[in-house]
């Protein structure tokens, strides 16, 4: 007769998608640079949808350089997946810090030149509405140490900042890991 077969000796497999996820949801490892305040992952306060997580990635069209945030968790009105808003950066695109509208304690270092995603519930209607890009001075109490702001404009009389603090993934996978298997 035959040899018995030898036990297997892989890895146990993570378990597969729920099969109502499978064409909806896409895994994939997050990259975070470390050093780059406009690329990573940070959590925002997007007022009364919550906290949300968003990517920021550098890119470049027609000779300028880009940051688009796309959220990574959404809302009913944004989902996650699309885009929540972008911004040409780079020295040549800054835009004069002190001006009107920001108090000197909001610690402001740079601004650009944006657009924000907004829509209505069930992600209808969706448009961009004018938008500026912040960065922060590190550690400021008045933006809870938050490093990026983005304001939208949604009107001539109703603006609103949402706060960014980074999300330290490098950490957060050391601490997991300690944790054992």
């Amino acid at each position: 007769g035959a040899a018995p077969a030898a036990p297997s000796a892989a890895p146990p497999r993570a378990p597969r998608a729920e099969p109502e996820l499978q064409d909806r949801v896409s895994f994939r490892r997050i990259r975070a640079p470390r050093g780059d305040a406009l690329a990573g992952v940070y959590l925002g306060q997007f007022g009364p949808h919550g906290p949300e997580v968003v990517q920021l990635a550098r890119s470049r069209r027609d000779g300028d350089e880009w940051v688009h945030a796309t959220k990574i968790t959404g809302d009913r009105n944004v989902p996650a997946g699309e885009l929540s808003f972008k911004a040409r950066v780079g020295r040549e695109h800054r835009l004069p810090t002190a001006v009107e509208g920001y108090p000197p304690e909001l610690g402001v270092t740079a601004r650009y030149a944006g657009r924000g995603r907004v829509a209505e519930p069930g992600f209808k209607n969706p448009r961009w509405v004018n938008a500026e890009l912040l960065q922060f001075a590190s550690g400021n109490p008045m933006t809870r140490g938050a490093e990026l702001g983005i304001v939208f404009s949604v009107s001539r009389t109703q603006r609103y900042l949402i706060l960014f603090n980074r999300v330290d993934l490098e950490s957060l996978e050391e601490d997991a890991s300690s944790l054992g298997p």
